[in-house]
């Protein structure tokens, strides 16, 4: 697939289970705060929001190691250094299992102190406490896990990946129902579903990596700075795209809490899960059609580039305005999903997605912006807008929007920094456009 003269239809059939991997992801992480919210309370799911943060911390780290290093593999494969990315790919392992252990001892060393800066207090701090627990220990497992998600892409089976995914979705799920209803483990039983989630479905990607299927090999060869600080650069600005997850969970957490109280976080919960999954389209389109920029971009194909991007320009434009309406339409039902109409949760959240949907016509450029450069190897453009969006206008828009709107000023804070967003986006388009053969601008 990789080498093929790329169609529309040929990208479509290589972007679907990558689109369907972080839908899936997406729903299922929903599930588990619908048997939360349903079965615990709200006050348990203000709680798993609360510390939310830690579980995108640990993610950030393996998308920078997954998408920073996985774009110079795929550069590498489509240069046939087939040697030498397989080293690469095993040195992500390494650094990523590593990484993961030392960020666990940390975090359980200064547990209580990191769950009360998040912001969990009164009756939301045992159940932060407990959910916590499962999540910190699950960091080594779910930064493989990501590494092996993007890899698998990378080596051409996104199949693969969906499986991966859906596998731990499934396990989760299931989990979930068993620890929560029938044996009443409470939160508890949520952390547990999720750990055993991660971990077993890691072990597809082992199987994959090998069976003669893959491109890509287990192979441990002399430490490659070069390679590690590359991958640290060029996964910078998905890193902190997940970082900045973590920065706008807290600081939606803090406002709500100040505004409208724990029905608050436990309503901008509810509005960022389904907000999580409409995006997710957009994050598994970005992801799917990477491996495709990075491949042909290693083998000097513009033709294949420039239908990439062609293609891209449509999927983007008529996702926006699907995902805007159905934000809008569809609040209330999607909301009853996961609390009664007599609930005052629910009124709380149902008015927040209507005013936070107007994020959706603007969030999916931004996203394929950023997964856009970090293909081509240019991570510090990527950081850049990522930086820009979250740590200048999201902190901007939240300094000002809530002293102005109070409640209303909560909702529009996505809106107005992914808005603003934009223009830095195409500016960075425009400048590297004959560079990177990109038709997004004109």
């Amino acid at each position: 697939m990789l080498k093929n003269n790329l169609t529309s239809k040929s990208i479509t059939k290589f972007v679907i289970p990558s689109i369907l991997l972080m839908l899936f992801l997406s729903i299922y992480t929903a599930i588990d705060n619908i048997f939360i919210s349903r079965f615990v309370g709200s006050d348990a799911l203000a709680a798993l929001n609360i510390v939310v943060p830690l579980y995108s911390v640990a993610t950030a780290c393996g998308i920078m190691f997954a998408t920073g290093g996985g774009a110079i593999v795929a550069i590498k494969l489509g240069q046939d250094r087939l040697e030498e990315a397989s080293r690469n790919f095993t040195s992500l392992l390494i650094i990523g299992t590593i990484f993961g252990i030392l960020a666990t001892i940390v975090c359980f060393m200064y547990k209580e102190s990191i769950i009360s800066a998040l912001g969990a207090n009164g009756n939301l701090k045992p159940h932060a406490m407990i959910y916590g627990f499962y999540l910190i220990i699950s960091f080594s497992f779910l930064i493989i896990k990501v590494i092996f998600e993007t890899l698998l892409r990378v080596d051409g089976t996104p199949k693969t990946a969906l499986f991966m995914t859906v596998l731990g979705g499934v396990i989760n799920i299931i989990f979930d129902y068993i620890f929560i209803v029938p044996m009443q483990m409470g939160i508890a039983g949520a952390g547990l579903g999720t750990l055993l989630g991660i971990v077993i479905s890691t072990f597809v990607g082992f199987y994959h990596f090998t069976s003669k299927k893959s491109l890509l090999k287990f192979k441990i060869g002399k430490p490659d700075i070069q390679f590690i600080i590359s991958t640290g650069i060029n996964g910078s600005s998905e890193m902190v795209n997940e970082f900045a997850l973590a920065f706008s969970t807290f600081v939606f957490n803090i406002l709500t809490i100040k505004y409208i109280g724990n029905n608050g976080v436990a309503a901008i919960t509810i509005i960022l899960v389904l907000s999580w999954i409409i995006t997710s389209v957009f994050v598994g389109f970005s992801t799917g059609v990477a491996p495709l920029i990075s491949y042909n971009y290693g083998a000097n194909n513009k033709t294949n580039i420039i239908k990439v991007l062609k293609y891209t320009k449509k999927f983007i434009f008529i996702s926006s305005l699907v995902a805007f309406f159905i934000g809008i339409v569809a609040a209330e039902p999607l909301v009853g999903i996961f609390t009664d109409k007599s609930m005052p949760v629910y009124h709380t959240a149902v008015i927040g997605m209507k005013y936070f949907s107007v994020n959706f016509l603007f969030v999916g450029i931004n996203i394929f912006g950023s997964a856009f450069f970090t293909a081509f190897k240019n991570g510090k453009i990527s950081a850049l807008i990522a930086f820009t969006k979250t740590f200048v206008f999201f902190a901007i828009a939240a300094l000002i929007l809530p002293l102005l709107f109070k409640t209303v000023g909560i909702w529009l804070i996505a809106p107005m920094s992914e808005f603003c967003s934009i223009f830095i986006v195409f500016l960075f388009f425009h400048k590297y456009q004959k560079l990177y053969c990109s038709p997004l601008t004109k």
